[in-house]
């Protein structure tokens, strides 16, 4: 008797669980859905379910590029990597505004840096308001995009640093991606939402970090 009441608890719990993780990957595909493109913050009561498809998918990720998986503190965590990725020092984690909005972000520090005083940024107005206060801006041939702000010390170090290869890295950025930032120190690349497709958060990595080994190169070699 004892035994068999063990066993149908057990069969019961089993139940239960299988329930949750079913719910959560209709509920993932619902809040995917409804915040493509938007980065809404999946609601509380979802991202109760969802959490542990999102955290699968860093995991993953983690696992793929030998970076540490840093576990969410708590049920309203977030995850984050952290760890070299083509020999340079590589973070990815999720930042959520105030009005709820989630990104997922990837930065790349340089292994040195630049030195060229230049800060390109693609973003909305108000983050380029603040990024740009003071600085001497330019706009650039062939980087149509008004989104797109660009600053250097002067348009002949701007000239030295804009290279045939990596004007087509910024070209290709422009084309997959709607944030980034270059600084003479990292770059940075993001998406909205929270990073729960790990095909697409793998890109992220990917191409953040072949993005700052080109902007690295001397500009005699990348051009």
């Amino acid at each position: 008797m004892h035994l068999t009441g063990f066993l149908t608890i057990l069969i019961f719990l089993c139940a239960i669980l299988m329930l949750i993780r079913v719910v959560g990957r209709i509920l993932a595909g619902m809040e995917g859905n409804k915040g493509e493109g938007t980065g809404a913050s999946p609601s509380t009561f979802s991202g109760f379910f969802t959490s542990g498809s999102r955290n699968e998918a860093w995991m993953e990720v983690a696992h793929e590029y030998g970076l540490e998986y840093v576990r969410p503190n708590g049920m309203a965590g977030l995850p984050s990597l952290r760890g070299n990725v083509k020999e340079r020092l590589t973070e990815v984690h999720i930042q959520v505004s105030d009005s709820g909005t989630c990104q997922t972000l990837a930065t790349v520090m340089f292994t040195r840096p630049l030195d060229a005083g230049i800060l390109i940024v693609l973003d909305d107005e108000t983050v380029r308001a603040e990024r740009f206060t003071g600085r001497k801006t330019y706009r650039i041939a062939g980087l149509d995009n008004p989104r797109l702000q660009i600053s250097a010390p002067s348009p002949e170090a701007l000239k030295r640093f804009l290279t045939p290869a990596r004007m087509n890295a910024l070209k290709n950025a422009l084309a997959f991606y709607r944030f980034f930032e270059i600084s003479d120190r990292y770059v940075v690349v993001k998406f909205n939402g929270d990073g729960r497709d790990p095909e697409v958060l793998s890109s992220l990595v990917e191409f953040t970090s072949s993005f700052a080994a080109l902007l690295e190169e001397p500009e005699s070699l990348s051009g």
